[in-house]
This record gives structure tokens, C-alpha cells and sequence, in this order.
């Protein structure tokens, strides 16, 4: 390799900045051109650093600024960032490069096979059905969709006008969390109600006494039709067409 000062000329834009390096010429079986020149094709990715020994390079260059210290400090500095900038991008490539992570879609399926979870399925799709026709409606369900239990001529748009009325007497409840409290139990709940109700066959806003939110509005509506359901409550139309709850014969 060889490295000498090629004949100076004017140039005002170099590779990094508005001062160029020197006019340093290198030589070697790679590469035959400028210190600058190389800059460039190393950015434009047209030169491999890989064939480019930079050790003689950096000996050359210290040894050229030993010989030269009258050389400006900016001229200097320009070509001391180029080759730290080729010594980077070197050592780069000298790191080993990560193995490829082999794609889970690509590996083999070694568990067991359809058949062997049949069985679960199977059972999943028959409970899916039943929830299907008990608790949800279908896509050609009429308006007066039939409820588990019979409530003669009573629908679910009644049961529906009657839970609205209590939820437009609920205040606004204040959001709390607690991990540690135990959960609402809707058998507890169904005590309450049916400790409220009586012979006398009342509206529900007037069963629910005192302030209450709308989440136990909700509470008392579930528990109330879980009563219906077991016949310790009844319901019943009344004259303006409310509904009315009593006490069942159970």
C-alpha cells in the first residue's frame, strides 16, 4: 500500500462537512484513489472495506502529520474523522451477525391430532347450542321472543319498561375497586327481595326503598326474575299497564 499528498486543489465540500480532508492518496489492490474518494464510495456502498487493510492507513497518516505540523487543524481534523469513520464501519463488519431465528410456521406439529381433541369440541359446540336457544336470540327472532318461563301475557318489552323505570330513580354511583372484597351473591340477594315483597302486588321503584344505584337497581331486576322463575314471586299487569310484583305461592 501507498500513501502520499496529491497536488493541492481548491474544493470547499467535503464528505462530512464544509472542510475537506487532504489530498491523500491510497494505493493498494482494492482500492487506487483519494482519502475523500474512498469516503464516498464507502457511503455509496461501492467500494467493500473488507479488502482495505486501514491499519497502513492510520500508520501513514500519523506519520504524515509528524512531517507536516504546519497542516490547518480543521484539514487535519476533517481526515481524522474520515478514517474514524472507516474504522467503524470495519469493525462493523467484523461483528458475527445473528443467527437466524427459524419461523414457528415452519416447524413440524409433533402434538396430538384433531381427532384426540374431538371430543372437547364436540361438547363445546353442543353447549354453544343450548346457550343459543335458551339465553340468546336467533336471526329470525320474533319481538315477542319467549322467555325460559312462562309469564302469560306479560313480554320482554314489559319486564324491559319496568327495569327502565327503576334505572330512571338510581343516582350516579362513584367507581370502586377492590380486589379484596368479596363477590355479590345473587342467592343473598333474592332474600332481600322476597323479604320486600308482599301480598299487595307493588311496583318495582316502590319496592326498592331508599337511594340506590343503578348497579343494584340491576341486582334487584335479576334477582326478582330468578324469583318469578322459582314461583316465589308473581307478576302482574296493571290497569295502566305497569307491572305489578307480589309475593308467589311457593
Amino acid at each position: 500500500m501507498a500513501l502520499a499528498l496529491a497536488p493541492e486543489t481548491t474544493r470547499w465540500q467535503g464528505p462530512f462537512g464544509l472542510v475537506p480532508p487532504p489530498e491523500i492518496a491510497i494505493q493498494c489492490e482494492a482500492f487506487n484513489g483519494t482519502l475523500e474518494t474512498l469516503i464516498k464510495c464507502v457511503i455509496q456502498q461501492k467500494v467493500d472495506l473488507w479488502d482495505i487493510p486501514l491499519h497502513p492507513i492510520c500508520l501513514a497518516y500519523v506519520d504524515y502529520l509528524l512531517d507536516r505540523p504546519e497542516e490547518e487543524v480543521d484539514s487535519v481534523s476533517s481526515a481524522m474523522l474520515a478514517i474514524a469513520y472507516l474504522l467503524e464501519r470495519k469493525a462493523h463488519r467484523l461483528l458475527p451477525l445473528p443467527e437466524p431465528i427459524e419461523e414457528l410456521d415452519n416447524l413440524p406439529y409433533e402434538g396430538p391430532g384433531l381427532e384426540f381433541y374431538q371430543p372437547v369440541l364436540l361438547g363445546l359446540e353442543e353447549s354453544f347450542e343450548e346457550r343459543q336457544r335458551l339465553f340468546f336470540r336467533s336471526a329470525d327472532a320474533r319481538e315477542d321472543y319467549e322467555i325460559p318461563f312462562d309469564l302469560g301475557k306479560i313480554t320482554t318489552l314489559d319486564l324491559g319498561r319496568a327495569l327502565e323505570a327503576l334505572l330512571d330513580k338510581a343516582v350516579e354511583e362513584t367507581p370502586h375497586v377492590s380486589f379484596g372484597r368479596p363477590r355479590r351473591s345473587l342467592a343473598d340477594q333474592m332474600k332481600i327481595v322476597a323479604r320486600c315483597l308482599s301480598e299487595s302486588p307493588r311496583a318495582l321503584p316502590e319496592l326498592v326503598e331508599g337511594e340506590f344505584t343503578r348497579g343494584e337497581a340491576l341486582w334487584w331486576f335479576l334477582a326478582l326474575l330468578e324469583l318469578i322463575r322459582l314461583s316465589s314471586a308473581v307478576v302482574v299487569l296493571g290497569q295502566d299497564g305497569s307491572l305489578l310484583f307480589a309475593i308467589g305461592n311457593s
